[in-house]
């Protein structure tokens, strides 16, 4: 009898045990879910089920728990009432008194074995859910997660300084290509100017060209005339010399230039 009773207190402790363990990872499962949109569980959405129906099931045999506890506590308390009930009844011979007492420890019995195997169900979700949140699937994710997470930010901070070095380059870029806009408008503006003279220039000595071209024109005729006349007067320079001294034209005449009636006589 004494033995049962200590296997019943024994029990008794491991319920208790199990409930503070139910209550811790009950807190934990809590701040987990508090957590969940941190960044690191972001990509965590496919364990909120399981999580949630283990918590369902905890909470569910928890409850079983305290419910099966309070009606073992209460059948215990009867049984232990019908018992000293029994023992201050005259009545009952030592044959019920033992059948009453064995009908308790299959009582117990029975109750005990249900809340043990009920007790293994529930460390078996303890232990499934321990093994999530410790060393389990999402402690691997997070993991996984949380380098990619550093990999993106590394990536980022190299694209960041790239696109600042290349900003940098564009200012630099933008201001050589203002520059040279103004040099170029300042060497069209320049060369306009300076187009504007020569077109002047050409202008100016094509005109000159012209009233050169005009002015040789015009002592050309005269240098045409002034020939004429020297050709006329030394036609007449000549007849005239031919009609005064005939003699002195003749002898000034080459032979050949002689007339052959001049060369007989």
């Amino acid at each position: 009898m004494q033995t049962r009773y200590d296997r019943l207190a024994t029990y008794l402790e491991e319920v208790r045990t199990l409930e503070a363990a139910n209550a811790d990872l009950e807190l934990k499962i809590c701040q987990f879910l508090e957590n969940k949109d941190s960044p690191g569980a972001r990509h965590y959405s496919a364990f909120y089920v399981t999580i949630t129906d283990l918590s369902f099931r905890k909470i569910s045999a928890s409850c079983r728990s305290s419910l099966l506890h309070h009606y073992h506590i209460v059948n215990v308390t009867n049984v232990n009432k019908d018992i000293c009930l029994a023992i201050h009844d005259p009545t009952l011979t030592t044959d019920d008194f033992m059948t009453m007492i064995d009908l308790s420890h299959t009582v117990i019995d029975d109750r005990y074995e249900s809340e043990l195997n009920m007790s293994r169900s529930v460390e078996v979700d303890i232990a499934g859910l321990k093994g999530l949140l410790s060393g389990g699937a999402i402690t691997k994710e997070v993991a996984v997660s949380t380098e990619t997470i550093n990999m993106s930010k590394t990536e980022i901070t190299e694209l960041s300084c790239m696109l600042q070095a290349l900003q940098i380059e564009l200012q630099t870029q933008l201001s050589m290509k203002s520059s040279l806009e103004g040099t170029l408008a300042e060497t069209e503006v320049r060369n306009s100017s300076q187009l504007q003279g020569f077109q002047l220039t050409v202008t100016s000595l094509e005109e000159q060209l012209v009233n050169l071209h005009a002015d040789i024109g015009r002592q050309g005729q005269e240098y045409q005339g002034l020939l004429d006349a020297k050709t006329r007067l030394e036609m007449e320079i000549a007849e005239q010399w031919r009609k005064k001294w005939p003699l002195c034209v003749m002898e000034a005449t080459p032979p050949a230039q002689r007339h052959p009636a001049e060369t007989s006589g």
